[in-house]
């Protein structure tokens, strides 16, 4: 458990090598095996990423795409440009710029909003990202980035030093660059920490991909800080096999994970399918359930179907966050079991007021309790002129505190509109 707010993020790695040296990034591929990459040993590794950066040019400040693909080309990246001061924003590798695909529509977009960035890309990504709008100058193929560790120029930086830049789906619309400062992450890492009792001896694994900030935030960057040792599955393994996750869990005695609706879903139909594994989930204790809307079905029938396999009901841990707040905002009680309460639909959804009824039908809702807020989170519901409303009313969800963004990567007017004061 950690007891004191380090400055910066490279801290947090620098920490970690030395108090937990055994500890560090596992891979898991789609053949079951796997490697792990020590946190000394990802250090060096970032560190001379960041020499060849730094002979490429890029400087403290400077803002860079990555679009790599596998989580071990990611993790040293990122530290590097943590190390060296570098700006990343994390994206989903494009197919192709030459015809429609939604990573591609969001990658040049993103690269328009940062206002001509580096882009650092796999190597099996280049043919991808030639591209009129990128220039060829800041186009890196992470192949090409060589360098000795030691040769790494230093770089200060300060806590209120802007760290990352997270963009949203852009599903509704443009993607908005969430801005990060070391604080903010720090902040909230700590808090996720402390709200799961997260310490050096569990064990975490996770299919959600880096560039969503539960996979970069929730399963990378804390399990680092508090010396775990996590495992990565690339997600299109999952997708096309969810018992590799859940074989992983059982063979490397997973505590921690996550698994919002969408896997859950896929999870359930495997099940149907497949049966007679010898999977021992009893070891996990935390299964973050967020990221989208949460089915109550769905949920119910992922802990039953797993329930043959030790799996604790306690485990199922429902939570609210978004990229705004870094990303999280409120942990339920994991000492007890999921609360889910039933209300009268109509009057939910038409009047705003909610009923509690004790029925279940197609003229009710059930909705899941999400806790309350972290140490140094905030909630506030509100009416649309941001007063406080009564309870038991449908309002909006203010969130105010040290994890919070101070607004949007050059975007005064969506900045101004997000923020209430």
């Amino acid at each position: 458990m950690i007891d004191q707010f380090p400055g910066i993020l490279p801290d947090i790695l620098d920490s970690a090598s030395q108090n937990y040296p055994d500890h560090g990034v596992g891979f898991v591929y789609s053949d079951r095996s796997s490697k792990l990459l020590t946190f000394p040993e990802l250090r060096q590794k970032a560190l001379s990423l960041l020499a060849g950066l730094q002979e490429k040019g890029l400087v403290k400040g400077c803002k860079a795409i990555l679009s790599v693909e596998k989580s071990e080309e990611i993790i040293p990246l990122l530290w590097a440009c943590f190390y060296g001061g570098i700006i990343p924003a994390l994206l989903q590798p494009p197919v192709s710029f030459s015809e429609y695909n939604p990573a591609a529509e969001k990658a040049a977009k993103v690269a328009s909003i940062l206002n001509n960035p580096w882009v650092i890309f796999s190597h099996e990504h280049a043919r991808a990202w030639q591209s009129d709008n990128i220039p060829l100058h800041k186009l890196i193929d992470i192949s090409d980035l060589h360098g000795e560790a030691n040769a790494a120029g230093s770089v200060q930086s300060n806590q209120n030093d802007l760290a990352l830049i997270q963009f949203s789906s852009g599903s509704t619309g443009d993607p908005k660059g969430v801005m990060l400062t070391h604080k903010n992450i720090i902040v909230n890492t700590t808090d996720i920490i402390r709200g799961i009792h997260l310490e050096s001896h569990d064990i975490s694994v996770n299919w959600m991909p880096l560039y969503h900030d539960m996979g970069l935030i929730g399963f990378h960057i804390t399990p680092v800080f508090a010396g775990v040792t996590q495992y990565f599955i690339n997600p299109v393994d999952f997708i096309k096999n969810p018992s590799l996750w859940l074989e992983t869990m059982s063979r490397k005695r997973c505590t921690i994970t996550a698994c919002p609706n969408f896997g859950q879903a896929l999870v359930n139909r495997h099940l149907t399918r497949k049966s007679a594994h010898n999977w021992d989930l009893s070891p996990l204790r935390i299964i973050f359930n967020g990221a989208e809307p949460i089915s109550v079905t769905t949920m119910l029938t992922f802990i039953d179907g797993l329930k043959p396999y030790g799996l604790n009901q306690l485990a199922m841990f429902p939570a609210y966050g978004l990229a705004e707040a870094t990303l999280a905002v409120t942990f339920p009680d994991s000492s007890i079991a999921t609360e889910i309460r039933t209300f009268e639909r109509e009057k939910l959804l038409r009047d705003g007021i909610a009923v509690e009824i004790f029925s279940d039908d197609e003229q009710s809702v059930e909705l899941i309790n999400l806790g309350t807020p972290l140490e140094h989170c905030e909630v506030f519901v509100a009416d649309d002129s941001y007063q406080p409303i009564a309870e038991r009313q449908v309002g909006n969800i203010l969130v105010k505190g040290q994890n919070i963004t101070n607004g949007y990567f050059a975007d005064p007017e969506k900045t101004s509109a997000s923020f209430t004061g």
